[in-house]
């Protein structure tokens, strides 16, 4: 995760330096410690910002929403899956049929017309039945 800083990242520089001269050793220890105290000091805002994230999410119920929005889409999912496999007698069902599908409609549809194949086929086929029987939203 970008932005978080872990003790392992710190471990790294907590490991003496060394020089080859005084003057070398001094500035690469004046350099561990100003990195060693910037990555403790993000440390420990970091985990501050997460533990406030989370006490938010949990008093706003954000995890509880996102199950329920999880849930009904897996609804809306099986209610057009049965419906797809139902037959299509009349130009109404294939009518009803092409508006379900555009329910589903991920982002998919366009990627998938372009594409040749067989599904490639059947997008650009419902879309031409949605065209010449009107759209839902026509």
């Amino acid at each position: 995760m970008a932005g978080f800083y872990s003790a392992v990242d710190i471990s790294r520089w907590e490991v003496p330096r060394t020089g080859k001269t005084a003057n070398a050793l001094a500035r690469n220890r004046a350099c561990q410690a100003k990195v060693l105290s910037e990555y403790r000091q993000k440390l420990r805002l970091s985990k501050e910002y997460h533990a406030e994230t989370a006490r938010l999410r949990q008093a706003s119920g954000v995890d509880r929403v996102k199950q329920r929005i999880k849930t009904a889409r897996a609804g809306l999912e099986r209610a057009c899956s049965d419906v797809s496999y139902e037959p299509a007698f009349t130009v109404n069902g294939l009518h009803f049929k092409a508006e379900v599908l555009q329910t589903q409609d991920d982002g998919m549809a366009p990627y998938m017309r372009d594409k040749g194949g067989a599904l490639g086929a059947m997008a650009r086929f419902i879309d031409a039945t949605l065209d010449v029987i009107g759209r839902a939203s026509a």
